[in-house]
């Protein structure tokens, strides 16, 4: 199964209310997979975010932020490969509000992406999560 390596996430600071959120990660592949991947077996990547909760308010929030749901791309050749991904998203700073202020005093927002990588038909794929990351409020 194709694996998700040195995942990482960045957002920018705001600027006139819009932050960049970049997601940068490797997608590696085995010989098997990059062979299968150039004669018909797709990948599909997709990333979301979520705000990090860590159980004191519930579950992690589904921000319903969409980065990228797109096929991956593999290199012509053999043997196995590492692909580089980078995908960028300009979205307004209200839009990764996932703690809500107290009293007037902002609370900070602590901000996750999933991304998974799925074989397209067959049963497995892999998702791994980036570090999360906490904006000042």
């Amino acid at each position: 199964m194709a694996e998700i390596r040195n995942q990482k996430l960045s957002i920018t600071p705001p600027d006139n209310g819009m932050v960049t959120v970049t997601v940068r990660y490797d997608a590696s592949f085995s010989a098997a997979e990059h062979f299968l991947g150039l004669h018909g077996l797709g990948f599909r990547e997709n990333i979301k975010l979520f705000g990090e909760d860590a159980g004191l308010r519930g579950d992690d929030d589904d921000l319903h932020i969409t980065l990228s749901n797109q096929l991956i791309a593999l290199p012509a050749g053999e043997g196995p490969v590492s692909v580089a991904r980078s995908v960028s998203k300009k979205v307004a700073r209200s839009e990764l509000q996932e703690d809500p202020s107290f009293l007037f005093v902002k609370d900070a927002d602590e901000i996750y992406a999933r991304i998974t990588v799925t074989p397209l038909g067959l049963p497995v794929g892999d998702n791994e999560r980036t570090l999360t990351v906490v904006i000042p409020g």
